[in-house]
């Protein structure tokens, strides 16, 4: 797996629900970039934002996103409105009240909001990177569903969903 990246599951089906909700221009803030995955997946017709703590990943990111914030996600001080405020594959690295407190954060300056997770996988520090380490080993449907009750499941496999919230 190169640096940074995400499992490949789920995301054409992602993709194809996201597409028609977007029109070229409209902001989409990336928060936990990694190497630039959603930004791959969805193309360059939107005014992109990466958010992301680890500086190997910071130098790529800004080859490909408009603005790019090097700093926990947590810390993250949002500077306008998006349209779409991506969490893939970040929630599970930082504990669940933190977690909670980013998405509700978000809530109120994104007009939607993406959040794609591993259930119950744990994961070290990877690549020299601790900031790679899940905090949230124990994340299933439940306690998903508990911590964030306005989501709905967008798509499931095996041990990865993808959670969708709208204004």
């Amino acid at each position: 797996m190169i640096e940074g990246t995400s499992t490949p599951i789920g995301k054409p089906e992602t993709k194809w629900f996201l597409l028609p909700k977007l029109q070229p221009g409209m902001k989409i803030c990336d928060m936990g970039a990694g190497c630039g995955t959603y930004y791959d997946l969805l193309g360059a017709d939107y005014e992109w934002t990466a958010v992301e703590i680890w500086h190997n990943s910071v130098k790529k990111l800004r080859q490909k996103y408009k603005y790019v914030y090097e700093m926990d996600i947590c810390d993250f001080y949002y500077p306008e409105e998006y349209d779409l405020v991506i969490f893939g594959d970040v929630l599970e690295h930082i504990s669940a009240d933190k977690a909670v407190q980013c998405v509700q954060e978000a809530k109120e300056h994104a007009k939607s909001i993406l959040i794609a997770i591993p259930y119950c996988y744990p994961q070290g520090p990877l690549y020299g990177n601790d900031a790679e380490k899940h905090v949230q080993v124990d994340l299933n449907e439940e306690i998903f569903d508990k911590r964030y009750p306005d989501f709905e499941r967008i798509y499931y496999h095996n041990y990865y969903a993808y959670y969708y919230w709208e204004k």
